[in-house]
This record gives C-alpha cells, structure tokens and sequence, in this order.
C-alpha cells in the first residue's frame, strides 16, 4: 500500500470531484458500520455524507463502491474532520466526516484517478 499526504495537504493538492459512490467504514475501534453516500473525492480523501460521525483521529477501513463502473475500491484512513447533525443545521454544511487516506492499494489508487480525470474532463 502507498502512503499519501497530510490532512492539510489534502485540500492543497488534489481537486476533490463529486462521484456517485456509496461509502462503508469500519474500524477495530467502533463496534458499528457506518455507511453513507459520497460527497466528494480526491485522490487524498474523501468527504463522507453521515448522521453518524465518529471522532477526529478514529482509524478506519474504507469500502467505496462506485455502480456506475462497477469499481470496488478500498482504502485506510483517518477522520480529520466531523461535522454532527447538529453542526450542520447551524452552518448549512452536510453532516459527516473527512477522511484522509493514510494507505490504499495501487490497485484501487490507479481505479480512483481515473475516475477522478473522467469526472474533471467531464466538468471542464
């Protein structure tokens, strides 16, 4: 697996692009799945549209399934930043958490970036 960026190098560096995708999370350290559709994507992270937020600094393990090409991707990460229910009816924000890649295979990395360039070349 390769290692990717910082959390704040995340935001610097790669263009985040909206892709139909439904999300599953995981982590030895949460008993339960969580699981929600995607906000928007980079080849750095992800922002993941849930009710359920889990803490800034939890582990997880990521499913991401794209139906339209049929693509299964998996990754590791860690939450940078969550935003509750709550949060989001003051600000007019999404609830959810942002997560940053800590490691994904080549594999499922070479799968996201051209989605990534088709959904860019598709808006550009």
């Amino acid at each position: 697996m390769t290692q990717n960026g910082s959390p704040d190098s995340d935001r610097r560096r790669w263009p985040r692009v909206e892709l139909q995708a439904q999300v599953s999370l995981s982590s030895p350290s949460i008993d339960d799945l969580v699981t929600g559709p995607l906000l928007d994507i980079s080849v750095g992270g992800l922002f993941l549209k849930s009710r359920h937020v889990k803490g800034l600094g939890t582990e997880v393990m990521l499913r991401i399934d794209v139906p339209s090409e049929g693509a299964q991707l998996e990754a590791r990460g860690i939450v940078v930043r969550s935003i509750t229910p709550q949060e989001a009816a003051e600000t007019g924000r999404s609830p959810g958490m942002g997560i940053v890649f800590t490691a994904i295979d080549q594999r499922s990395r070479d799968t996201l970036e051209r989605l990534i360039e088709a959904a860019l070349n598709a808006n550009g």
